[in-house]
């Protein structure tokens, strides 16, 4: 969630291209939707020794 602040952030003061937002804004979404899958798949790999 860093990363969607520190760019609307950036937008608000202009230093970005506004046209770039939606592209920039759905990469981090799914960025982040990556990282959840792959928390989850590791919280359900069964290691061993555990």
């Amino acid at each position: 969630m860093f990363f969607v602040k520190a760019h609307l952030e950036r937008a608000k003061n202009k230093q970005c291209n506004p046209g770039m937002m939606v592209c920039f804004s759905g990469m981090l979404y799914n960025l982040e939707r990556t990282a959840d899958n792959c928390v989850s798949i590791a919280e359900e790999y069964d290691f061993p020794g555990n």
